[in-house]
């Protein structure tokens, strides 16, 4: 009897040989935690300013992204004052509308698909990302290394709520694998050097990670741009898969390391030419083909362009070109 996509993506977390490449698009159905700040799936309209769940206001500008906070206007100033800018105690998980998550719950496809969820939805429940939120990217990384104290008090306080978080979001949707997105890196480099994300982060996603191990509840660590640093902490830490896992890093060393132990997901050539609007159809299905080649052998490999491609962007034409092939040439790769 032929298996489900959920059978075939869980066979590959558990180490074993998939039947075919999993395909996350086609394997994995969302559950959004809305009442934390990911706002639910609404008509989001460019120039649309909306708060989220601590009252910080966000704008749209582009509504595929939905709503990001404001550039050049941090929430929070001056760290060292965080708490005459952020209301406290943080909102009670238990006293939040998740009428509409748990409505949403009953549509997903549980069979077919494993259900994963997220530490707290849109830049939330992410220790570096959540600073940047609300001090700016420069505002945190000045931060991170002239205000340690006030660092720690901040985050500590985020990441007691988030745990908290987490714990209900489990509780809600039971999800099979949870992301935690924490962009560290850009294409050439980390953000900042890894002793200091030891010291500084580290810690904080460490208690996310434990959150959700302790349920049972696989983790996925989302990370685009350069993140190879990060890896071997991340695994020892309980992540079991890196999301996107794109292809400045040097993704075959990380499989020679780890095989089965630790999925790679994605490894889209989102820089070259898979990913550039008006490359030839022969060449795009080449180069996933050539993909699948590098990282799926032995398994511990899931395809995704992990959003680095859009339709809009290079075309819908191009965009069905990846997924066909990737479909098509990953469905009999192991036989």
């Amino acid at each position: 009897m032929p298996i489900t996509e959920r059978e075939n993506l869980l066979r590959l977390f558990n180490g074993e040989l998939p039947d075919w490449v999993p395909i996350m698009e086609d394997a994995v159905t969302m559950a959004m935690p809305t009442p934390i700040g990911s706002w639910g799936f609404g008509d989001f309209k460019v120039g649309d300013v909306i708060p989220d769940t601590l009252g910080v206001p966000h704008v749209v500008s582009d509504p595929l992204v939905g709503p990001m906070p404001i550039p050049g206007e941090p929430y929070v100033p001056d760290i060292t004052r965080w708490r005459e800018f952020i209301e406290l105690p943080l909102p009670d998980p238990d006293s939040m509308d998740w009428s509409l998550d748990i409505q949403l719950e009953t549509e997903l496809d549980r069979v077919n698909k494993v259900v994963q969820s997220y530490t707290g939805g849109t830049m939330a429940g992410s220790p570096f990302n959540v600073m940047v939120k609300y001090l700016s990217h420069e505002g945190a990384l000045t931060a991170l290394l002239a205000e340690p104290e006030a660092w720690h008090d901040m985050l500590s306080v985020f990441i007691d709520w988030e745990v908290k978080v987490v714990k209900k979001t489990i509780s809600i949707y039971h999800p099979d694998i949870m992301m935690n997105a924490d962009d560290l890196s850009f294409v050439h480099a980390p953000f900042m050097a890894l002793e200091t994300w030891r010291e500084m982060i580290k810690p904080y996603q460490k208690r996310l990670f434990d959150a959700i191990s302790e349920e049972g509840v696989i983790v996925l660590v989302h990370c685009c741009g350069k993140g190879e640093q990060f890896v071997d902490d991340w695994y020892e830490m309980g992540a079991r898969c890196w999301d996107p896992a794109q292809n400045m890093n040097d993704l075959e060393a990380i499989k020679a390391r780890y095989n089965n132990r630790f999925v790679i997901c994605g490894g889209f050539d989102s820089q070259g030419k898979t990913n550039k609007r008006g490359t030839p159809e022969a060449e795009v299905r080449a180069n996933v083909r050539a993909q699948i080649d590098r990282l799926a052998p032995g398994g511990g490999f899931i395809f995704s362009t992990s959003m680095m491609a859009l339709p809009h962007d290079i075309g819908e034409e191009h965009y069905n070109w990846i997924y066909d092939e990737a479909r098509t040439y990953g469905r009999d790769f192991y036989r």
